[in-house]
């Protein structure tokens, strides 16, 4: 969209076009917008409490992989969690968590591979 940022009735309307559920509610009851900076002020200014819900590094050290859960499907909703964690973790931290919070039957097999970038170790 960067270039049609001068155009501010089609951002308007590609916005609009992008909301579902409640937020075509809010949208719709919304009055006295006439730019798009003004559009995304009100936006986030009416959703910023999902911002303080985000995930934190104790969320994501709770984890633990289900007795039933294959190593992939356990990386694959660490990564999910991961990406919604606010502040952001730095890459130790993610190899560090990870371990700490997979089966021991896995986490004895991954400690070779523990120097390991986080996606490497994940497509082990």
């Amino acid at each position: 969209m960067t270039a049609y940022r001068d155009n501010e009735p089609l951002l308007i309307h590609c916005f609009q076009e992008s909301l579902t559920g409640p937020v075509v509610v809010w949208y719709m009851n919304l009055r006295g917008i006439s730019t798009f900076s003004e559009l995304a002020d009100a936006f986030i200014q009416q959703y910023k409490y999902n911002s303080y819900l985000a995930p934190n590094r104790r969320e994501l050290q709770a984890m633990s992989q289900g007795d039933k859960e294959t190593f992939k499907e356990y990386a694959q909703r660490f990564i999910q969690k991961l990406a919604q964690v606010r502040p952001a973790l730095e890459k130790r931290e993610v190899n560090e968590l990870f371990f700490e919070t997979l089966s021991p039957f896995y986490s004895e097999k991954m400690f070779v591979v523990a120097t390991q970038k986080f996606t490497n170790i994940v497509d082990t």
